[in-house]
């Protein structure tokens, strides 16, 4: 802005520094003229008064050629100074629309990082999943192989009261599966020498749901609530 101020101040001052040398030459000339026939020195020549008013017009269109062409040159500054400042007013909101667009960059970049943090955390999950599913895989591979050894007979169950049974009087001799009949208690069986077999807990909460065992004649089955023996093989 500065640099425009001190531009249209110089043209302007060209343009008085014309106007002034204008009037004080027509001054000069006007002041040594006595009548139409005087002669008036002008340069090396000396010129009557009708020359003088002919070079004066001369002058004067030469002058008014230049102060048009000033102003054409002062409308001309204007209009530049006007694209200017659309210029710089074009320049301010396309960096409005930058710095927006940088925004937006910096959190789409910060959206990506975070989505390759989930897809890590993603894939991590997906490899301790198929590990647990691997493992599952193995159990009922187990529980299979357990199934095949542990095959029901074609016989019907036993039901136990509570109480104290004789191989081979009360019960067959043979491999049974224990199972309580509701909330369950204490399971135990003594071989032919009364040293005690089997000792577990069948139901409740830290009992067992079933129990594979073996008895032979003589062997001693001691039920502290009513229990279900089913031949297996």
């Amino acid at each position: 802005m500065e640099k425009r101020k001190d531009l249209s101040q110089k043209i302007l001052k060209s343009k008085w520094t014309w106007l002034v040398a204008g009037l004080l030459f027509v001054l000069g000339i006007g002041y040594g003229m006595g009548n139409t026939n005087a002669a008036v020195p002008l340069g090396d020549k000396k010129v009557t008064y009708e020359e003088m008013e002919k070079e004066i017009a001369a002058k004067e269109s030469e002058l008014a050629a230049v102060i048009t062409e000033i102003e054409a040159k002062e409308d001309e500054l204007e209009a530049t100074n006007s694209k200017n400042d659309d210029v710089l007013d074009e320049i301010k909101e396309n960096q409005a629309k930058f710095d927006e667009a940088m925004d937006i960059s910096k959190k789409k970049k910060d959206l990506l990082a975070e989505i390759k943090k989930a897809e890590g955390q993603l894939s991590s999950k997906k490899e301790e999943l198929s590990s647990l599913d691997s493992q599952i895989a193995s159990k009922n591979d187990e529980l299979a192989t357990v199934d095949q050894l542990i095959k029901e007979k074609d016989e019907e169950p036993i039901q136990l009261s509570a109480g104290t049974f004789i191989v081979g009087q009360d019960v067959p001799p043979g491999r049974y599966k224990a199972e309580p009949v509701g909330r369950g208690s204490n399971f135990q069986t003594y071989d032919d020498s009364g040293s005690i077999d089997v000792n577990t807990i069948l139901g409740g909460t830290y009992g067992e749901a079933e129990y594979i065992f073996y008895v032979f004649d003589g062997y001693i089955i001691e039920n502290h609530s009513t229990a279900t023996l089913t031949p297996v093989e």
